[in-house]
């Protein structure tokens, strides 16, 4: 995993409330990203639920394997990794003004 972006971005995009623990955001960006965790491939487990924003990007980076982007309450980075696609992340849908 690495990080990509400065040290407060994570922190800016986060929700203030929802999050576990310290983790709180400032949601400078009104993104207000809040914690969803992550399905595992059974289908049925959920896990991190109020640890983790995780969203897949559009973007593949294999045949079976996408990039995605991670919000920890731990820290205030925003993460990016590739995963296998048999996980169920959250995605954000955005709406085209005109």
């Amino acid at each position: 995993m690495q990080y990509v972006d400065s040290a407060t971005s994570g922190t800016k995009l986060k929700s203030t409330s929802g999050w576990s623990r310290l983790g709180k955001g400032t949601d400078s960006y009104g993104f207000t990203a809040t914690p969803g965790g992550l399905r595992i491939a059974d289908g049925k487990t959920f896990i991190s639920l109020d640890t983790y924003a995780i969203f897949w990007s559009s973007s593949e980076a294999s045949s079976s394997a996408a990039w995605y982007r991670s919000i920890s309450n731990d820290d205030a980075y925003v993460s990016r990794d590739s995963y296998d696609k048999t996980l169920d992340f959250s995605i954000r849908c955005i709406k085209n003004q005109r």
